[in-house]
């Protein structure tokens, strides 16, 4: 079996082989050994093997120190989908955020404030933006960061 065009890891590709229940992930590389018994008739079934694909989503994390604790914010999925971004915090102290958007260039696309008070934000963007690399930047409370998102 020989898996071509991988699109740069955009997804995962497993093989899985109804007779042994093995589900193996595959790539341009990965060879695959099997067995067959022609006295058994899954085993030389012509439906044995199938191959699913599954795209891939990756996280964007930003890791910091505020007052010698570790905070993080974290961006799942990303890609974002719907016009939607989602951030996971932790000890992400509770206050007064501003969010900002920009494209990879750095050019000002769209900006909100937030009070923080829980481990979850949430952003409805009012528009549609194309699909690309964006910067999106975190200010508030003595931080200053910046996480890079990817929208389809």
């Amino acid at each position: 079996i020989k898996l071509e065009n991988t699109t740069n890891g955009n997804f995962t590709a497993v093989l899985n082989d109804k007779y042994t229940g093995k589900k193996t992930t595959i790539n341009a590389a990965t060879d695959i050994p099997f067995d067959v018994n022609p006295a058994i008739a899954a085993s030389t079934a012509s439906d044995r093997f199938n191959i699913s694909f599954t795209k891939n989503t990756v996280t964007s994390v930003s890791n910091f120190s505020i007052n010698g604790t570790n905070a993080q914010i974290k961006i799942q999925p990303n890609p974002i989908r719907n016009n939607t971004i989602i951030a996971y915090t932790t000890n992400l102290p509770a206050g007064k955020y501003t969010v900002t958007l920009y494209d990879i260039n750095g050019k000002y696309i769209a900006q909100t404030t937030y009070n923080h008070y829980n481990n979850n934000f949430s952003w409805k963007l009012p528009f549609t933006i194309n699909p690309g690399n964006y910067l999106l930047k975190w200010t508030g409370n003595n931080i200053n960061t910046t996480i890079k998102i990817v929208v389809e």
